[in-house]
């Protein structure tokens, strides 16, 4: 899709937007798992398995969908600025 012109601009946002929530989701969902033993005290009770494991879950989505968010715009922003700098010929 970047090697055609007319399908360019679409390339951009089809590698992007997936690869921002790819990474979003992976980094807010790994720091669940970093973050969770060194702000909890020693002593955990049973729920709290479970606890760690449902906000894992939701940290994939939300770190999914703010990533797509993030990269959407980000990519937005860089091919409109770009289209601007441009002389045309």
């Amino acid at each position: 899709m970047l090697f055609a012109r007319r399908l360019r601009r679409v390339g951009y946002f089809v590698i992007s937007v997936p690869t921002g929530a790819t990474l979003a989701s992976f980094l807010l969902s790994t720091s669940v798992f970093y973050l969770f033993p060194r702000v909890s005290s020693q002593s955990h009770s049973q729920w709290v398995g479970i606890a760690v494991i449902v906000s894992y879950l939701i940290a994939l989505v939300v770190g999914a969908v703010l990533g797509a968010i993030a990269s959407f715009w980000l990519t937005f922003r860089l091919l409109s600025s770009k289209t601007r700098n441009v002389p045309s010929v």
